[in-house]
């Protein structure tokens, strides 16, 4: 997998932006986001008719870890992105597309797992609210987690 440039217009973008004005955020640690990505992803991989899988890491760095894991999850889907600042280089993997990421893009500093699929569509989308003000477990994200297509 290499990583590649996202047109210039994606790197403005802030998908936590988009649901600031809608009803139900949460706060949360880095832990449960983890298990709430999880449970997300495996649903999507688990559908009949398999779907899109698009996911924010705020660096590359931070894919490395789950990479074996995303290796899996791309075998059953459409089609896997991930979005992330280029600390290190992503490893290169079947069906799992990287988009690079400048430094200063809102997506960096967002936590984001979106499905778009045939059979099952649902969207995580938060902000970290902490950044570097904690040590890396206690960071808190601040979103919402729908299945509202709109």
């Amino acid at each position: 997998m290499t990583a590649v440039s996202p047109p210039a217009a994606l790197g403005q973008l802030s998908l936590f932006e988009l649901i600031t004005d809608y009803p139900g955020h949460f706060l949360r640690v880095k832990r449960t986001m983890i298990d709430l990505s999880h449970a997300i992803e495996e649903a999507a991989a688990r559908t009949a008719q398999p779907g899109w899988l698009f996911a924010g890491f705020q660096r590359f760095s931070q894919f490395r870890p789950e990479a074996q894991r995303y290796a899996r999850l791309a075998a059953a889907l459409r089609g896997c992105y991930i979005f992330g600042v280029p600390d290190v280089a992503p490893p290169e993997l079947p069906g799992i597309t990287a988009l690079a990421l400048p430094q200063e893009s809102p997506l960096c500093r967002e936590w984001f797992v979106v499905v778009d699929g045939p059979d099952f569509a649902t969207a995580l989308l938060s902000a970290d609210v902490t950044g570097d003000a904690l040590p890396d477990p206690m960071r808190r994200f601040m979103g919402i987690w729908s299945a509202d297509p709109t």
